[in-house]
């Protein structure tokens, strides 16, 4: 008999489905909250951000949204959360209302991007416009960042749109093939696996690196290929080009005779230089690709329910949202290591994979580097490097076409020939060969 009541009193207590608020006093609260945290945003108030998230955080209205994915950015970051609002998370909040906009609609909220401050954006820190900066700072880039958002963000065409519809379809069709009370989850479920996904730049204003020096060091090509320091002034377009170039050597089997292919090499230096714009646009690029977001949705998406579909959640776990993007690789590939140098020394650096990659934020700037390198204008070069080169990054190969021990003396013979060379424009060279790089 006490087991009997126990259990009773158990499933008694047990939450009912969270689903849209009913019309009545929650309703006309959750829409005052939601308006209190708009206010907020629109003024810039850090503190009544925060006042009005926690205040939405914990309205019953909201409980529906909240349970249907973590993906919303914190309250502390005011710039971010403002952006994020204005992407479609004002839209998705609004759909645990008795009567939202789009009574027949749920909206799948954007994904968060990075936020560039003068803290998290290491190097790049000196190129990144203040808030409160000129109107005119980071015009120069203003075009690049255009072409960007064009080539990484999913893109609302006719193609797009078939590719939604798709989804739209197979969602729809996974919902009914689900118990009743369950398919309003299944359904978001897919929603978030098939959302259109792309690579979101950073929220910050970032300005053309126009001085010092861009280093490429790596190796490019494959079964025929070219182990390389380029290093180019971002001031005035130069351009120095080492290059020691061979083919694999193959034996049978397949495996690489690394003695043989290394006794083919055979090194030039050329020096002249680029168009300054697309130089700048490739390091401009090059800089920004460790602070994409990778795999995410920069807009809502708005979707029409399946007929018989309510928006009802069975419980208050979370965790949804957790769709995966996908990658590749290829022997193909190197790592080539890049370093921004001043007068100030080492910038920044990091590691690009060449000649394409599935990180579309890379393959933009491979692209960009083709497009300002396919310009390179052989004679004098209107700048001379720095007397020491100070990198970073780690270029690479696969570990079945080269030694580690063979691409550093290359890498040393390339510096040396480098330094070597004079500037094409009839002077001596500045420093004696040997000198070199140091990380």
């Amino acid at each position: 008999m006490l087991l009997a009541l126990l259990s009773c009193a158990l499933l008694s207590a047990a939450p009912p489905p969270l689903g849209r608020c009913a019309p009545g006093p929650a309703d006309t609260e959750a829409r005052a909250r939601w308006k209190a945290l708009q206010g907020a945003l629109e003024a810039r108030d850090a503190a009544g951000v925060k006042a009005a998230w926690a205040a939405l955080e914990e309205h019953p209205c909201y409980r529906l949204p909240f349970a249907e994915t973590w993906r919303h950015p914190e309250p502390g970051d005011v710039e971010l959360l403002a952006e994020w609002w204005e992407h479609g998370g004002r839209d998705w909040l609004t759909t645990g209302w008795a009567e939202p906009p789009n009574p027949d609609f749920a909206v799948v909220p954007p994904d968060v991007p990075k936020h560039l401050t003068r803290e998290s954006a290491g190097g790049l820190a000196r190129l990144l416009c203040s808030a409160e900066g000129a109107a005119d700072c980071g015009r120069d880039a203003a075009g690049w960042l255009l072409r960007a958002r064009d080539r990484l963000e999913p893109q609302e065409d006719h193609a797009g749109d078939v590719r939604r519809r798709q989804a739209e379809e197979e969602c729809a069709s996974r919902a009914k093939k689900t118990k009743k009370g369950e398919q309003y989850r299944a359904w978001r479920r897919c929603l978030d696996e098939k959302r259109p996904l792309g690579v979101l730049m950073p929220l910050g204003r970032v300005g053309a690196p126009k001085d010092g020096w861009l280093v490429l060091r790596g190796r490019r090509g494959h079964y025929q290929f070219c182990d390389e320091v380029r290093v180019y002034d971002l001031a005035t377009g130069a351009a120095w080009v080492a290059q020691s170039c061979a083919g694999l050597v193959l034996e049978q089997g397949g495996s690489v005779n690394h003695d043989a292919t290394d006794a083919k090499r055979g090194v030039t230096v050329k020096v002249g230089r680029l168009p300054v714009d697309a130089l700048r646009e490739a390091a401009w690029m090059t800089l920004l690709v460790p602070h994409l977001t990778l795999n995410a949705q920069p807009y809502a998406w708005f979707v029409r329910r399946p007929p018989g579909v309510a928006p009802r959640w069975p419980d208050e776990l979370s965790g949804e949202g957790l769709g995966l993007g996908s990658f590749w690789v290829t022997s193909a590939q190197t790592q080539l290591g890049w370093s921004w140098q001043g007068h100030d020394g080492l910038r920044e650096s990091g590691s690009l994979t060449w000649p394409d990659s599935s990180n579309a934020g890379e393959d933009h700037a491979d692209d960009l580097w083709r497009i300002a390198e396919a310009a390179f204008a052989p004679g004098c070069a209107p700048a001379r490097p720095p007397s020491q080169l100070v990198v970073g990054g780690r270029p690479g190969v696969w570990g079945l076409d080269a030694k580690p021990e063979s691409l550093a003396a290359a890498e040393r013979t390339l510096l040396e020939a480098l330094f070597a060379h004079d500037d094409g424009c009839g002077k001596a060279p500045a420093a004696a060969p040997g000198q070199g790089a140091r990380k």
